[in-house]
């Protein structure tokens, strides 16, 4: 049966999964057919299909080559920009603009952003006019409407690890490799000038972010030896080094160290409350209700270009070991106007079906069900892959040895997609949302199409 179809990017997983999922399943009750995969299988999925028609669901921009690529193979080409998180300081909004190549913009045709105050910054700064600042499908899932999808979780987490409280890392510079790390890659976009500016910029906030995890690294060791009843989570981010974090903390039974690999929702909902240093999960906190407390020990300036405003304003602030054990005998309540507008909160309207009725405009030509292929290596193929694995044991020797001045840190970072993108999973998450919707009754089919590669649709 022919349908309309959005073909959905995952790039991280622990951050977009059950967001897109959501997105996913109002898509399907809407009469379209999804496939919800890793960058690697969309891109293939769409380059090897028959015919040109559907949608490219993406989270940020892609390179002027694949856009061009993919456009030839699809109708329409929308963007969720994750990287323009709710938050921010309003001068990394105007800089980020500019994130997008501009050759790139007319196969563009749709940006939604997180809040209509961002999607304005974008629309002067790249000249467009598609722009809509809607909400994201993340927001969503703060909701107490959808709070039951993970009570299985938060049951297991609690039983687990009984009272704690979470600290929500985003340092990403941990290594006093951080100048290799900081300088790894170039923006998409803008002039030369720009470019400069960024390296600077990056350099100085990677510096300021090492001598911040050291700073932190002495804070939770002296806090858990002040009272050893208080049990720290310290859960990492994908950008950051795992083995550095485990060494520094090792040998503290109350300071305990959560990778990066599944949803941080539930731990969340399962704390006590929630340390961070501006992390966009400051704000998802927030709204579920958890007592949050900014910590910055190197404090010099709130007008700091290191310092997130808006988080930082909204929190208990922390700057050593007393305010730590003052800030867990407050009593919280948070005041959701203080968000509101920043994450666009709308009890009301979901983001999935804001963004779906802007979709649901489109003229897109209905197709048929794809079936990815599976095809057997050539000898060429399996001598290449081979071929690769020792330049890569080669590389990571060079480097560790610094005979080579790269970053090291890559080699320690968790996956983008841990454990893969799954039917299992899928089904599990959809099943919940499914039963929370009590005014909906559907026919969910979820088919694993292969590796990081899956289906959703009504059957009909």
């Amino acid at each position: 049966m022919k349908k309309k179809t959005i073909y959905i990017v995952i790039e991280l997983k622990v951050r977009e999964i059950v967001a897109k999922l959501l997105f996913a399943y109002r898509a399907s009750l809407r009469g379209y057919r999804v496939y919800l995969g890793s960058r690697e299988k969309i891109i293939d999925l769409i380059k090897n299909k028959e015919e040109r028609g559907g949608v490219f669901f993406y989270k940020a921009g892609l390179q002027v080559d694949k856009t061009i690529e993919i456009s030839k193979k699809i109708e329409k080409h929308i963007v969720l920009d994750e990287e323009m998180t709710a938050g921010l300081n309003e001068e990394r909004y105007y800089k980020s603009a500019k994130a997008f190549f501009v050759e790139t913009k007319k196969y563009i045709d749709a940006y939604f952003y997180v809040n209509k105050k961002i999607s304005s910054i974008v629309k002067n700064s790249i000249k467009a006019k598609n722009v809509y600042g809607v909400g994201w499908p993340r927001v969503d899932l703060f909701q107490k409407k959808y709070a039951g999808i993970y009570d299985e979780d938060v049951n297991k987490i609690k039983s687990k690890y009984g009272k704690f409280y979470l600290f929500m890392s985003d340092l990403g510079f941990i290594t006093k490799n951080y100048k290799e790390y900081a300088l790894e890659y170039y923006p998409w976009g803008g002039s030369k000038k720009d470019i400069k500016d960024w390296k600077n910029f990056s350099l100085a906030k990677a510096k300021n972010s090492f001598e911040e995890f050291k700073l932190l690294v002495s804070f939770f060791k002296n806090v858990c030896k002040l009272d050893p009843k208080v049990k720290i989570l310290i859960r990492g981010h994908p950008a950051e080094n795992v083995s550095e974090w485990k060494k520094q903390i090792n040998g503290y039974q109350n300071l305990i160290y959560l990778p990066p690999i599944d949803d941080p929702q539930p731990w969340i909902m399962a704390s006590q409350g929630v340390m961070h240093r501006g992390c966009s999960t400051s704000l998802q906190s927030f709204v579920l209700n958890k007592p949050i407390s900014y910590v910055k020990l190197n404090f010099t300036s709130r007008n700091s270009p290191f310092l997130k405003r808006k988080p930082f304003d909204i929190s208990y602030k922390i700057f050593n070991s007393d305010d730590f054990f003052k800030w867990i005998k407050v009593k919280n309540k948070n005041n959701m106007n203080l968000v509101k507008r920043d994450l666009n909160l709308d009890e009301k309207k979901s983001s999935c079906d804001k963004i779906l009725n802007i979709v649901d405009n489109y003229k897109i030509k209905k197709e048929k069900a794809y079936f990815y292929k599976k095809k057997e290596p050539t000898v060429i193929e399996k001598l290449n892959f081979y071929y690769n694995g020792i330049k890569s044991k080669i590389f990571f020797l060079l480097v560790v040895t610094k005979i080579l001045k790269r970053n090291i840190d890559k080699f320690y970072l968790t996956s983008k997609i841990p454990n893969g993108i799954t039917k299992k999973e899928a089904f599990r998450y959809l099943k919940k949302i499914d039963n929370l919707d009590k005014k909906v009754k559907s026919n969910l089919k979820i088919n694993q199409v292969s590796e990081n590669l899956i289906k959703i649709e009504v059957n009909k």
